[in-house]
């Protein structure tokens, strides 16, 4: 059967062809994993895999458009104390990157959410913090330790940042909660359909 509609995504120099044979009824070919992932229907637990790879579509095409390898920083959030709670978690990450802001306030960055084995949090954040010595960064992030990781050999940022994401695609820690944060004002991919 021919594909009826088309969507192409361009990342800086990454061109990105998705076909579908249909729409659902809102005109969107994702719509149906945005409602289950929101609570709506009973496919939730079936289709949260889905809902998961178009976050780690969108993750990796903003972390591709808005940094390189160059001059970004990949840093590794650690907390001393074993948190497991992701809105704990989530208010401590926050409450850094407003001291963070104190410091640098351009500051542009995208961080995901990870659990260890152990099921301890932490987070991975891409960013274009300009140097910084580490024990510095360290005292501004107060929650324990991090670390700075060399990125200057990877060829991929998206697919390297999206990585370090929880592997369990259906983690249920993460269901109705956002499992990544950004800056605001990054730039976004350019998106054409063939469909209004």
């Amino acid at each position: 059967m021919p594909k009826n509609y088309v969507k192409i995504v361009i990342t800086n120099n990454i061109i990105e062809i998705m076909e579908y044979e249909k729409l659902n009824v809102n005109g969107n070919p994702n719509s149906k994993a945005l409602q289950v992932e929101k609570g709506n229907g009973e496919y939730k637990e079936e289709n949260y895999a889905n809902y998961q790879k178009i976050r780690r579509d969108t993750i990796r095409r903003l972390v591709t458009q808005n940094f390189d390898k160059n001059t970004s920083k990949f840093i590794t959030l650690t907390f001393r104390d074993y948190i497991t709670d992701v809105k704990i978690a989530n208010a401590l990450y926050k409450a850094f990157i407003r001291r963070l802001k104190n410091y640098f306030s351009d500051i542009k960055y995208v961080t995901v959410i990870e659990f260890q084995k152990s099921g301890r949090i932490h987070y991975h954040m891409i960013s274009n913090l300009p140097y910084i010595k580490s024990k510095e960064l360290e005292k501004i992030w107060s929650n324990g330790f991090i670390k700075i990781n060399a990125i200057d050999k990877v060829d991929n940022l998206g697919a390297y940042v999206i990585k370090y994401m929880t592997k369990e695609q259906a983690d249920p820690r993460l269901q109705g909660l956002k499992a990544y944060n950004c800056s605001k004002g990054l730039d976004r991919p350019t998106t054409i359909t063939t469909w209004k």
